[in-house]
């Protein structure tokens, strides 16, 4: 009762304090961030694995089995998981809520390198992956060029992910179907055999004329210096008058008997965009970043980068219009939902002043709710307003039941205030009728 007594004598103050939820309120509406989902981070560990020409048995048999084993024995790990296809070995762990992610990440990448000299030398590191909301790219860009100068690697590498990784908020700029070159080496057959050359022992001449060898070092009073000598080829033209040494001591060059160009490497992933093969770039967010901020930033950074002539950096997808679009579908339901609660309490009350009261508990209370949820450091979420939607029936209940108490305990005061006003009249005319 103290918090109701204070309340009804000190009216002011409760309208000041009120006023101040409603202007707070207002503000956590502008200044909360928004995400499709909030910053949970899933007790789940992938451990991918690439061994490429691999069929399904060897992938199971030398890389899948050897991994399991170890990583079975990581702490507090509740469920293991295995998939093994042609090329690529997939494992899942699944460990207790609670379990420190990073710290068991850490625990599987020391048991892995107990067992890697075991692996295959083809196969590639294996990978650690976490499951997190980050994961999920702000926003999709594709790079697309028409001139054949440009190289789209040094582009990325230089200019575009420096750039945008110098954003606050985000976290990699992951590349898909990003052209890389090779230098291809064509050998005629007939030429080869002509000078009786085989490609194993030009591939292996090749590799050893193609290679920077450390030659120890050198002394020089107090100095001490590294030597090495240079033999890594520096250009095509280079590779082009390589010279290979027949069995008849025959000295020829590479072009004598190979056609050597620069080409793009083959790939199995593809990017298309606007018809046309492209390159794209998958831009993350770091945990605590707000995702529609991070996705302005970034498109602003866009329209600043340079680029050169007849390339151009557009905006594929961008999850924030996911994002957007979802909450304002959640919002709308919210909104419509207190509006029928507010109409069936009139219809059922018919009273307007108890009808307002109860409809004022519904904004207020989704005030409160943002100003807590801004200052936790939370964010405004599908689940956050998924809670909102649920609890307005909750608010609707606990203020129809204190003002049917207020109500209650007002006819209570009426109904003393008239009985002790009839017992004075009888008093006073008693003491009349005495008189």
């Amino acid at each position: 009762m103290r918090i109701t007594d204070t309340s009804v004598k000190n009216p002011v103050a409760i309208y000041m304090i009120f006023a101040g939820i409603l202007l707070f309120g207002l503000l956590a509406i502008f200044r909360l961030p928004r995400d499709l989902f909030p910053d949970i981070e899933l007790p789940t560990l992938t451990v991918v694995t690439v061994y490429p020409g691999a069929n399904t048995e060897q992938v199971e048999k030398e890389i899948t089995k050897e991994l399991e084993v170890v990583l079975a024995s990581t702490e507090n790990i509740k469920k293991i998981q295995s998939f093994s296809k042609d090329n690529v070995s997939t494992i899942s762990l699944q460990f207790d809520w609670g379990t420190d992610i990073t710290e068991a990440s850490a625990n599987a990448r020391d048991l892995i390198e107990l067992v890697k000299y075991k692996l295959p030398r083809d196969a590639q590191q294996p990978i650690i992956m976490k499951i997190n909301s980050s994961v999920m790219p702000v926003v999709i860009l594709g790079l697309q060029t028409t001139n054949e100068e440009t190289d789209i690697s040094d582009l990325i590498e230089k200019v575009i992910s420096p750039r945008l990784q110098h954003i606050d908020g985000v976290g990699t700029v992951m590349t898909i179907a990003e052209p890389e070159n090779e230098i291809a080496v064509e050998i005629d057959p007939l030429k080869a055999e002509k000078y009786h050359l085989t490609i194993d022992y030009i591939a292996t001449l090749m590799k050893s004329l193609n290679l920077n060898v450390p030659a120890g070092s050198l002394k020089s009073g107090i100095w001490d210096l590294n030597v090495t000598v240079k033999g890594q080829v520096p250009s095509i033209d280079a590779i082009k008058d390589l010279p290979l040494t027949t069995y008849m001591g025959q000295v020829i060059r590479l072009a004598d008997i190979a056609i050597v160009h620069k080409q793009f490497k083959q790939k199995d992933e593809i990017a298309r965009t606007h018809q046309q093969r492209a390159t794209a770039l998958l831009v993350q967010k770091q945990s605590q970043a707000n995702a529609l901020q991070v996705y302005q930033q970034v498109m602003k950074e866009v329209s600043k980068i340079p680029m050169p002539k007849e390339t151009s950096l557009y905006e594929v997808f961008n999850t924030t219009e996911v994002i957007q679009g979802s909450i304002n579908n959640i919002t709308q339901t919210l909104l419509w939902g207190g509006l029928w609660v507010i109409l069936v309490v009139w219809l059922f009350l018919r009273a307007w002043r108890s009808s307002f009261i109860i409809s004022l508990s519904i904004p207020f209370s989704m005030f409160i709710a943002l100003i807590t949820i801004i200052v936790s450091g939370y964010t405004i979420n599908v689940f956050t307003l998924m809670s909102m939607v649920v609890a307005i029936g909750m608010v609707v209940d606990n203020s129809i039941v204190v003002v049917e108490n207020i109500t209650k305990y007002l006819e209570k005061g009426i109904k003393k205030r008239r009985l002790q006003y009839l017992l004075r009249a009888k008093w006073v005319e008693l003491l009349q009728l005495l008189h």
